[in-house]
């Protein structure tokens, strides 16, 4: 007949003495058996253990997304710069038939324009 998972049961554990003691001595400075000290220590390290997997799963995934996010930021970043190379371009060939004092201030005004840093639109 199996046991429930919830049954308390007798473990056999061989540790050194000087251990015994140890448990023994904290288990009294919390005015309480030996063994609630030593069952309480046990699931407080197997809960540590089961703690340090799920960050370390978390922590994966975080660095796998940041990774992705890297590549979209730049990929974006090349898109925009082909996007202002056409502009810059196509201000130029719009710029042909204006005086050039008109057109250097065009031009500073677009170099301007495109060197400042921009709000990314929400993209819902």
């Amino acid at each position: 007949m199996a046991r429930k998972p919830t049954e308390y049961v007798q473990f056999k554990l061989r540790i050194r003495e000087s251990f015994r003691l140890q448990i023994k001595a904290a288990a009294e400075k919390k005015k309480h058996s030996a063994n609630i000290e030593a069952v309480e220590r046990l699931e407080r390290s197997l809960k540590r253990d089961e703690d340090s997997d799920l960050i370390q799963r978390a922590s994966a995934a975080i660095v796998e997304d940041m990774r992705r996010i890297l590549a979209l930021t730049e990929e974006r970043k090349a898109k925009n710069e082909k996007m202002r190379l056409q502009m810059e371009k196509e201000l130029e060939h719009a710029l042909v038939p204006v005086d050039p004092a008109t057109a250097a201030y065009i031009r500073a005004l677009f170099a301007h324009w495109t060197a400042l840093p921009r709000e990314e639109p929400n993209s819902k």
